[in-house]
């Protein structure tokens, strides 16, 4: 009686799924038509349609690897430790590039940290990759200090379909997740200049009766001028000090200044100088993350089976568990089984230990070995020394040494000094060389 009472239960579970897959089918004239499904290109250009506020300068610095203090936790979470640091920087570059084919941001750029200048500011941790799976946590800032998206999750996996293009550069894997991202952003900001059409509005009726107190900065408009206000306080504190006051980590202007100052346009001109030194990096990126792209997918492409059996195997303890609701006879039977929940539990922990036994014997196979060596110095290299940049000006060099934050530092000095000397046109300044 039994027997048929757990027959009965899995016949209808059998039965229930397939008429599930089976409500999707089509009927009548249009049935066989295709819909042509819209292209990656097509949905990122799309993106711009949507928005028509101000074009900000976008910036991602470099990922936080997500790798525990803890070293003896590695190799049991199968993190390869200079690997992750290397993808902090790939799937920063990964992100940029989709967010600059959206047309919607007047640049897109990776950077080394926060201590840049930029209007908008994404923040991520890496929180799993595996060589199936990929898993990053993005915050979303304006340059006010406003978090406009908090942990958004981004979520991606490998299919066995899409493994024969991992060694092709123009194809990733993880691409449908990084536009999904893409649209949550450009989302956040349209809602907020549909916000701002209203206060538009309401400010053109102020003015119209003369009541200018009443009248609000629209927030698109006020980024910018935050933005601007707060790299005048970091030339000169003195001359800007007052501009700005901070409540709850959130920077707002005390007052409106005239952007049509010499002053001001000075401001601008650091400013255009800044961007173009930040391209300098940004372009050390994007090297970098095509010098790692034919190591990694090899990585990947060994990684990618045993992370799906650590997977596979997990799920099947899970769902192993499930039966327990059936009956004792469910798990005497299990117990006699090669594939009973114990057993699969193993498999997880067993396929677990196999992702870190992988890196070990990727960097000693003969024929992974020189790839593996690349990882660790592409790794190793992210927060070390870059070629020294050497700025050039009408009387004098100048010579940044060190990591990129480190030279990022000493060009800010600089802007400072010269500032503090007088300069009026900092687009003089030409970054010459970038020795090798």
């Amino acid at each position: 009686m039994m027997n048929t009472k757990i027959s009965y239960i899995f016949m209808t579970l059998i039965l229930s799924l397939h008429f599930s897959s089976a409500v999707a089918v089509e009927f009548g004239p249009g049935a066989k038509k295709t819909v042509r499904a819209e292209s990656q290109s097509e949905a990122k250009s799309a993106l711009a349609e949507t928005y028509n506020g101000p074009k900000f300068d976008l910036v991602i610095p470099v990922l936080d690897p997500g790798i525990p203090d803890d070293s003896t936790k590695w190799e049991g979470l199968g993190i390869w430790p200079e690997l992750r640091r290397a993808e902090a920087v790939f799937y920063a570059e990964q992100v940029a590039a989709t967010l600059a084919e959206t047309g919607v941001f007047s640049t897109v750029m990776v950077v080394p940290d926060t201590a840049v200048s930029a209007d908008l500011y994404l923040l991520g941790e890496i929180k799993e990759s595996n060589g199936e799976d990929l898993k990053i946590q993005f915050d979303f800032y304006d340059t006010t200090g406003k978090r406009l998206i908090k942990n958004y999750n981004l979520s991606g996996r490998v299919t066995a379909g899409k493994l024969a293009d991992l060694r092709t550069k123009e194809s990733d894997p993880y691409s449908s997740a990084y536009l999904a991202l893409a649209r949550k952003i450009v989302d956040e900001l349209r809602k907020i200049e549909e916000k701002d059409q209203k206060i538009k509005i309401k400010n053109d009726k102020y003015i119209a009766k003369g009541k200018y107190k009443k009248v609000k900065p629209e927030a698109l408009e006020n980024i910018r001028m935050v933005r601007n206000a707060l790299y005048a306080q970091e030339m000169s504190p003195d001359e800007f000090g007052d501009l700005l006051k901070e409540k709850r980590s959130v920077s707002t202007l005390t007052y409106m200044p005239d952007f049509e100052q010499e002053n001001w346009l000075r401001i601008d001109s650091i400013l255009v100088a800044d961007s173009r030194f930040n391209q300098v990096m940004h372009n050390n990126y994007q090297k970098f993350a095509d010098n790692m792209h034919e190591s990694y997918r090899l990585w990947q492409a060994d990684a990618y089976p045993i992370a799906k059996a650590q997977r596979d195997a997990q799920s099947a303890a899970n769902a192993a568990l499930v039966g327990a609701i059936f009956s004792a006879a469910i798990a005497g039977s299990l117990a006699k089984n090669s594939n009973s929940t114990a057993g699969k539990v193993g498999a997880a922990t067993a396929a677990l230990a196999s992702l870190g036994a992988l890196n070990k014997s990727f960097k000693e196979r003969d024929n992974s070995k020189q790839q593996a060596a690349q990882l660790n110095e592409l790794g190793g290299s992210v927060s070390g020394i870059l070629a020294p940049q050497v700025i050039a000006m009408e009387n004098r060099e100048v010579e940044l040494t060190g990591s990129a934050s480190e030279q990022q530092a000493q060009w800010s000095t600089l802007l400072k000094e010269l500032y503090a000397e007088g300069m009026q046109d900092f687009s003089d300044l030409e970054i010459v060389a970038s020795t090798d």
